[in-house]
């Protein structure tokens, strides 16, 4: 197989792509800018060639030599961000004096007619049409392209957070083998008709000959991971994408949310039977289940702690 090629950018392509950013009311974080370089090197190339271009065909941009061009350049102002991520905004413009788009954020600003609209507009999709790719940056860009006259006059950052309130708040979207879909088209639908049935997905129970854990079964298997935890030495913690298999291999247990009632694993475990045996809390960009009774587990999330009854 061959080598990926990748590109360094230069200071005049970054500051072309952070400006372009602040048009679409995104924050120019670090992997951002290196989408909105490779976008801008295919619409250079379908420039030279008169011909259509796909965006995975260009040479990928070393993440590292952008940061270092970004840190090098006077015109933007480079500050860390939650994990490994960094942002990089124009030094022109005083530190939070532009409001980007929190694309994160739960609050639904945007007209009930534009909601009624979109709604209408996915369940009329049919066939390939129903497909956008999986990332919410990348959905919203699909959108864009798709010219939807509901969207007209937003930007690319407030159709992303619709896109996002659409996964997470409103239902409209959900996911399928990697792909953002209509949501009567998605895996969470799906789950949703077996968790108000209170049975096990299809594949649970064709892929698994293990008994389905019961409430009282994840109380204690959580306190014995904990406890096992302890005795090691580490933080109890564990990752939300590990717990199933630590319940399988484990315990020789399924743990089917749907059963329980519920259509995502991340519901199940909030649900009040479980308050004094875990809480989850973000972690460097992903989900993680916590021990409540570890002060010093609970020291590493000090917003988490101050709440925690």
């Amino acid at each position: 197989m061959a080598a990926a090629k990748y590109v360094t950018p230069t200071e005049a392509e970054v500051v072309l792509a952070v400006h372009s950013l602040y048009s679409d009311k995104l924050k120019p974080f670090g992997r951002i800018i290196l989408k909105r370089l490779r976008e801008h090197l295919a619409v250079q190339e379908e420039r030279r060639t008169q011909a259509p271009v796909c965006f995975d065909d260009m040479p990928l941009v070393d993440p590292k030599q952008l940061r270092k061009v970004c840190v090098a350049c006077k015109e933007l102002r480079v500050e860390p961000e939650e994990g490994n991520e960094y942002s990089a905004t124009l030094a022109k413009y005083p530190p939070n004096s532009v409001v980007f788009v929190d694309l994160c954020s739960s609050v639904d600003c945007y007209p009930e007619d534009v909601w009624e609209s979109f709604a209408a507009y996915l369940q009329s999709l049919r066939d390939d049409a129903i497909q956008f790719p999986g990332g919410r940056y990348a959905c919203a860009r699909e959108l864009c392209r798709r010219r939807l006259p509901f969207f007209s006059g937003l930007t690319l950052g407030e159709v992303s957070h619709i896109v996002q309130l659409a996964l997470s708040q409103r239902l409209l979207l959900g996911y399928l083998c990697g792909k953002i879909v209509p949501f009567q088209y998605s895996g969470d639908y799906i789950k949703l008709r077996y968790a108000a049935a209170g049975q096990p997905v299809a594949h649970a129970r064709k892929q698994f000959d293990q008994q389905i854990a019961t409430w009282p079964d994840i109380r204690r298997c959580l306190r014995a991971t904990f406890q096992a935890m302890a005795c090691q030495g580490q933080s109890r913690a564990i990752a939300l994408s590990n717990v199933k298999r630590l319940f399988r291999n484990n315990f020789y247990l399924e743990l089917s949310e749907t059963v329980l009632g519920y259509a995502r694993l991340q519901e199940a475990l909030q649900d009040p039977y479980l308050v004094d045996v875990c809480k989850l809390a973000n972690f460097d960009g992903q989900q993680v289940l916590l021990d409540v009774t570890d002060p010093q587990t609970w020291a590493l999330f000090p917003d988490l702690a101050t709440t925690a009854s």
